[in-house]
């Protein structure tokens, strides 16, 4: 933690003494920590996991290795689910999952950014607390002024003012990741996010981003199979000549009407890929003027110390500096969110977002492969092999169905085989 020198030694420095060096040492930003009986650490896999495994429409079949088990292998998916609703359509699911995961993602990292902006400003009432005591210490050896001494008051009510207000945003912030978690609202632990946001830069492709989501895209997935239903039934509507005019076009409107949809939602998904794409590279680049920005600040709170204890600067410089190493601190932790939520929406309008979070979704009625760690899913398999027919006994009658398309309905001819030894034709 950011301090000054021994503030009780200051007390007995002579009144034409020269004024002490003093050169602590700065923290970085990302030093927040907490004491463990305060804090429940957890990391960002953690919290997806607990959120799918809270939600009443998802039911979790197997779980990643925990800590200590052997290895597996490395294609081992980590988290497989599949939705309670046996007849829900898995595109819609896959969608609705994926924009449950994205807001866990989203709520996590502004959770994170809470946090450090809080510790911010813990730091500036720290530093305000030690500042305030040095000029009642000055003061007291006349090297010093009353208004000093109010200048330095006031500035700590205003840091501790917004302390009180980051640690508001800190416990809101937790609260709706709680509840998003399915959580109860508070408990004996406050959470804190173990996972570092990423900071590296990530530069997708276009084109990739594009061919990604026509293939991975859900709602995308799910007007594409709407259309091949009515394509088929158009077919074999369309090339019966039996059947009337009316239902012939009414094939052909439905068809034309479901690509009319798809097109629809296909634009309507590029549009989103491309906001997202757009604003992933403008995060980025707010990001790493906030970390300028912020290294710039830390820099001049130490020129700005070093020039007061001179009697270079007055003390309003150095309490300026503090708050604005204080808010550089936070607006950094804000772009890092901003980025690392982006990230995340570029992922989900790609349609990636939970083979990138390694979470496989499978049919409500599929058995996976076997798993030492998987829940017993009990559910018979949709489809069976039907075993081969047996050959007919001598002698037995066999029968042929043919059927064919009619107005109204289906017609079936059956032809009846007596099976009857055939008689050698004569020479």
């Amino acid at each position: 933690m950011l301090v000054f020198s021994n503030l009780l030694a200051l007390a007995l420095i002579a009144a034409d003494e020269p004024r002490p060096s003093t050169a602590p040492t700065l923290p970085a930003p990302g030093e927040f920590k907490s004491r463990a009986d305060e804090l429940r650490m957890m990391t960002l896999r953690e919290a997806i996991r607990i959120g799918l495994d809270n939600s009443e429409v998802v039911r979790v079949i197997t779980v990643g290795v925990g800590r200590g088990a052997p290895v597996e292998p490395v294609d081992r998916p980590e988290l497989m689910i599949a939705p309670v609703d046996r007849d829900a359509s898995i595109c819609n699911f896959k969608s609705a999952i994926m924009a449950h995961v994205r807001s866990i993602e989203q709520q996590y990292w502004s959770l994170s950014e809470m946090q450090i902006a809080h510790w911010a400003r813990q730091t500036a009432v720290k530093l305000g607390e030690e500042i305030l005591a040095r000029e009642r210490v000055e003061l007291a050896a006349g090297r010093s002024t009353p208004a000093d001494v109010a200048e330095a008051e006031q500035k700590l009510d205003q840091f501790k003012l917004n302390l009180v207000s980051a640690t508001s945003d800190v416990i809101t912030t937790e609260r709706q990741l709680r509840n998003i978690l399915g959580l109860p609202a508070a408990d004996d632990r406050r959470i804190g996010p173990a996972t570092a946001p990423t900071e590296a830069e990530v530069d997708p492709d276009w084109k990739e981003c594009l061919a990604a989501m026509d293939a991975s895209q859900p709602d995308m997935a799910e007007k594409r199979r709407l259309v091949r239903v009515a394509e088929l039934k158009a077919l074999i509507e369309g090339d019966n000549p039996t059947l009337p005019v009316e239902r012939r076009e009414a094939s052909r409107r439905e068809l034309e009407k479901q690509q009319a949809s798809f097109e629809q939602v296909r634009r309507q998904s590029t549009h989103a890929l491309a906001r997202f794409f757009l604003e992933l590279d403008a995060n980025y680049k707010q990001l790493q003027a906030a970390q300028k920005l912020r290294g710039a600040a830390q820099q001049r709170l130490e020129t700005q110390r070093a020039s007061h204890e001179e009697g270079k600067v007055t003390v309003d410089r150095l309490l300026d500096a503090v708050n604005q190493y204080a808010n550089a601190i936070a607006q950094e932790a804000h772009y890092k969110s901003s980025y690392n939520t982006s990230i995340a929406a570029l992922e989900e309008a790609k349609g990636t977002l939970l083979a990138s979070d390694k979470i496989t979704v499978v049919e409500p009625h599929a058995r996976p492969k076997a798993d030492p760690s998987a829940k017993v899913d009990r559910v018979a398999p949709a489809s069976f092999e039907a075993p081969a027919p047996a050959a007919p006994r001598p002698g037995a009658r066999t029968f042929n169905l043919k059927a064919r398309l009619v107005p109204g309905g289906l017609d079936l001819d059956i032809e009846v085989h007596d099976g009857s030894p055939a008689t050698p034709a004569s020479p």
